[in-house]
């Protein structure tokens, strides 16, 4: 059986769920129909994947590997977000918070302060910061300065990555 979840983990855990799923209800709103993820058998992707993150809650354990992949949806929908009027954020944040799950000015701020901190230190220290740093790079509008450094911890962190996977002799 796989080792339970500190209550800081599993607080977290629950934090980003309520979250993805609470922004993801008001995008919908903005955007009808804009989530097109209904598999074969004719169930929803997303729904599928909340039963098994509830399913770990209610359990007590998460993996690693699921945390990183909410923390990577919270991010991914934070992207999302980021060309929204301020009055649009201000309805997400009273939307969200009706919903139970943080404000998505919260949220901008726990998520986005991560660049800060990694141009600070200059090293990304895990994949979750490695995956914010590539969304910045991706969707985001850092400056040219910004972006130069951001690549270069990037290209550091996946070769560091490489180094770890590579057989000794």
């Amino acid at each position: 059986m796989p080792k339970r979840a500190t209550p800081e983990r599993i607080e977290e855990f629950r934090t980003l769920l309520s979250f993805v799923r609470a922004l993801r209800s008001f995008l919908e709103t903005l955007h009808p129909g804009m989530w097109k993820d209904t598999l074969p058998d004719g169930t929803s992707y997303f729904d599928r994947m909340t039963a098994i993150a509830e399913r770990g809650l209610a359990e007590g354990v998460v993996p690693s590997n699921v945390m990183t992949g909410w923390r990577q949806a919270a991010a991914d929908m934070l992207e999302m977000t980021r060309d929204l009027e301020p009055h649009a954020v201000k309805s997400a944040d009273a939307f969200l918070v009706k919903a139970g799950a943080p404000s998505l000015t919260e949220m901008r701020a726990r998520i986005w302060n991560i660049v800060p901190k990694v141009l600070a230190r200059g090293r990304i220290r895990n994949i979750d910061e490695f995956y914010v740093v590539k969304n910045v790079l991706d969707d985001g509008d850092p400056s040219e300065d910004e972006r130069a450094r951001l690549d270069k911890l990037r290209f550091e962190f996946e070769k560091r990555g490489t180094r770890r996977r590579t057989p000794r002799s």
